[in-house]
Order: C-alpha cells, then structure tokens, then sequence
C-alpha cells in the first residue's frame, strides 16, 4: 500500500456527512473487446485514460477495482487520481505470479491492508483486499471483492462473511460478485442477510437504471455490487458513471452514502 495522496482538504466524515463509494471492475484496461481470446495481445492498459476518465465523473471517496493488471497498473491510477492505493494479486495455478488482482483507492489514509484467498484451484483461485482506512475519527474496513465466476457452491462467500464476521467496526462490501440478485444458489441472499444492497435501497433515476439494465455492459446482468449495513448508512443514490460507451465491459458502479 501507498499513501501518495497530496496534502489536501480531506472529504467531510462527519455525523449526517456523504461518502461516496465505487465498484469497478475495469478489465486490465483493454476495454470493451468483445473477443477474450485475442486480450493477450492487447496493450494492458491502453485504455486506462478512458477508465480515468469516467472515475472522474463521479469523483468517488474510496474505489474498488477489480481485474486489476499489477501493483504497476494500481499505482498509475493512484497517482493519476491523487488518491492512496493498494493492491494484492491474485496467485492463480496458471500463472507465475499475481499479473492480476484487486485494489482499493482512498482519498483517505490507508492504515493497512491485506489479502486473504477465498477460492482455491479449478483455475479459479480469487483474493480479496481488506483495506482499513482512517476517515476522520473512524476507521472504515473497505472489503473489496471479485468473486470466481466458475465455482457455484458458495464457499467463497461463506469465506467473504467470515472475514467480515470477525471485524468489529465499520464495514463496507464491494466488488464484482459474479453473481445475480436471484441467483439460485442464494448466494445473494447470503449476504443481503446481513447488508443492504445499495442499488435497492432507493429510487432515484440511477438506482432504478442499474435494477433495469445491470451493471454488465450489453448483457443487463446486475454483479457489481455495494453493500453496507443499515444501522451505519442510509443510501442516498445509486448509480452508474456512464451508461452509453463505457471504458470497461463492467459500468462503474457507485453508491452515496449518508453516515448515520
């Protein structure tokens, strides 16, 4: 983890103050290819100006990004953005190291941050990054998550909850979750059990686009989530920072929030 960000008025975290937060899933910064089996022969990254770019709309607190190419890539959009950054890899059987993996990007100091592995093997191994962020007084443990897409038996979530179970303090879950909100293994429901879904819990414009038309460019899935609990945040919108020609095939998904 860095603490790059210059000195600088901090966003208000103050009782009844907003944080906004994002998800972001933004694909090695190759774009919207439809073709995977030619990504390897993209330029990692090339299109990361277009990823910058639509964070910029928003201009959220705190990011998770998912499908990150390297601590390299973290760090270019930790500078670019003037926001801390960390980042763990994900060690997949197929590879020689962690070429890609998750980060989290803070206007607020980062205290620390760590990895732990929630799915293991079958090609499919997955890390999530658990953050602790100083904002203001309170520290804020910022879970982000991205979830394999292959393994159906809801191990990993469990192993999601058990890191959260043993926290005591602030939590907020985000990530590409690989999975839908009647997603039939009930692994949504597994964590609406102890979270609010920020996308329903309110009707603005935006929240009501995502529940219609997904956070997965053309194929009107909803994966890309952010969760917190109730007693700690009331949600003030939901939404997506560009609908039409995204940077990624994953829309950037953000929730503001109210501190309660």
């Amino acid at each position: 983890m860095q603490n790059i960000r210059k000195v600088g008025p901090l966003p208000d975290s103050s009782l009844g103050s907003s944080l906004t937060v994002m998800s972001y899933n933004i694909r090695l910064g190759v774009g919207t290819h439809r073709n995977t089996s030619k990504l390897y022969d993209l330029a990692w990254g090339a299109n990361l100006p277009e990823i910058i770019n639509e964070i910029r709309i928003v201009d959220p607190d705190i990011i998770g990004l998912q499908e990150v190419a390297g601590l390299s890539q973290a760090r270019k959009l930790g500078v670019a953005l003037n926001m801390n950054y960390a980042y763990v890899g994900h060690e997949t059987p197929r590879s020689n190291g962690s070429w890609w993996g998750v980060a989290v990007l803070s206007k607020f100091p980062i205290l620390s941050s760590r990895g732990v592995e929630i799915s293991f093997g079958h090609g499919d191994q997955r890390t999530i990054i658990v953050s602790v962020l100083k904002v203001g007084r309170k520290q804020v443990h910022f879970i982000n998550v991205h979830k394999d897409k292959d393994l159906k038996d809801g191990d990993s979530v469990e192993r999601i909850l058990k890191v959260v179970n043993a926290i005591k303090g602030t939590v907020i879950l985000a990530g590409d979750f690989n999975f839908t909100p009647n997603d039939k293994y009930q692994r949504y429901e597994l964590v609406t059990h102890q979270f609010v879904d920020t996308t329903v819990s309110v009707h603005t414009p935006g929240a009501l686009y995502v529940q219609k038309f997904g956070t997965f460019f053309r194929s009107q899935r909803r994966i890309d989530y952010i969760f917190v609990r109730p007693l700690e945040f009331t949600v003030l919108d939901a939404g997506v920072a560009r609908r039409e020609q995204p940077a990624s095939d994953h829309l950037a998904y953000f929730a503001k929030l109210r501190w309660n």
